[in-house]
């Protein structure tokens, strides 16, 4: 469905994709963010002026969201655009927040969790919740989280939270605080190639209520 989009293939280029209004979009980090209708070929997505990367995707309060940015040759990793109400397609200029700027931390994923979007960086985790004003329609906090993740796709919603790898293991994130789950398998974490955890992607079971992480032995 590529068509004639650039998409880069490599072990560190993974895709996240969320569906809105009948349109698949996605992102690489790497290229410019693309769609897809579910006929035809992709093409390039409509995105805030000179935006040419993003590293996560989400649907939050009926807008798109783009996070860890680079506009107009410039690299903005704590900042996040968010489109017009119900739209993929229009975004003003000024929609952006730079989350914690400055604190030595990107971001490195996001995730809706129930009315609230997660924004995970490096060591901390924020959340935004919507108010309904459109000229300020998100307030952000931090949370009391002493942790926060290194792999975007180890984020999976469980049970009201959010289960998350982080540097030593694995979290539950609560909507305030987290918890860490890992503690029986940290032995048999160490065996593992650290490396390469940032790559780290999961799955959540619903039906057999279990949370699935597959991470790079070796290599």
């Amino acid at each position: 469905i590529t068509g004639s989009l650039t998409i880069t293939e490599a072990n560190n280029n993974h895709v996240q994709f969320k569906a809105f209004v009948d349109t698949m979009l996605a992102t690489n980090g790497v290229n410019p963010p693309f769609k897809w209708t579910g006929t035809g070929n992709a093409t390039t997505a409509d995105v805030p002026t000179g935006l040419t990367r993003a590293s996560f995707v989400e649907i939050f309060s009926y807008r798109v969201i783009w996070a860890n940015v680079t506009v107009s040759g410039t690299d903005y990793k704590s900042r996040l655009y968010w489109s017009n109400l119900d739209s993929i397609s229009t975004y003003t200029a000024s929609d952006y927040r730079d989350v914690s700027i400055d604190d030595g931390q990107d971001i490195t994923g996001i995730q809706t969790l129930g009315e609230e979007l997660i924004v995970f960086k490096d060591n901390s985790i924020h959340k935004a919740v919507a108010t309904g004003d459109s000229n300020t329609p998100f307030v952000f906090t931090k949370t009391r989280s002493s942790v926060g993740c290194i792999a975007a796709n180890s984020i999976q919603e469980v049970d009201n939270g959010l289960v998350f790898l982080s540097q030593d293991g694995f979290y539950y994130f609560d909507g305030n605080n987290s918890y860490k789950l890992s503690d029986r398998v940290t032995t048999t974490l160490s065996t593992y190639n650290e490396t390469r955890f940032p790559y780290t992607v999961s799955v959540y079971s619903r039906k057999r209520n279990k949370y699935i992480a597959s991470a790079t032995l070796s290599g």
